[in-house]
């Protein structure tokens, strides 16, 4: 797992679908649908239920999110902090 994988979870998670999210994040929905099942298998949890009318997080998922949006915000405030030395 890295920071494209937790980029591409959050993105997903936050639009409730992957082809709205491989729009925003310029990638084929099926390089995403290949790093949401990697890190599935990861993490040993499913974290979205997909259905026709999107992607629905489990509770796993929500779980997941917190980390991940806690991570990237750690990570971008840190590159910020770096730019101002």
């Amino acid at each position: 797992m890295d920071f494209k994988g937790l980029l591409i979870f959050k993105t997903v998670y936050d639009v409730r679908s992957l082809n709205k999210a491989a729009k925003i994040l310029g990638y084929s929905q099926s390089n995403l649908t290949a790093h949401l099942k990697k890190m599935e298998h990861e993490l040993r949890a499913t974290l979205f239920i997909r259905s026709f009318d999107g992607m629905k997080p489990t509770a796993q998922g929500h779980q997941f999110y917190a980390f991940s949006n806690s991570t990237l915000e750690k990570f971008a405030q840190i590159k910020l902090s770096f730019k101002s030395v």
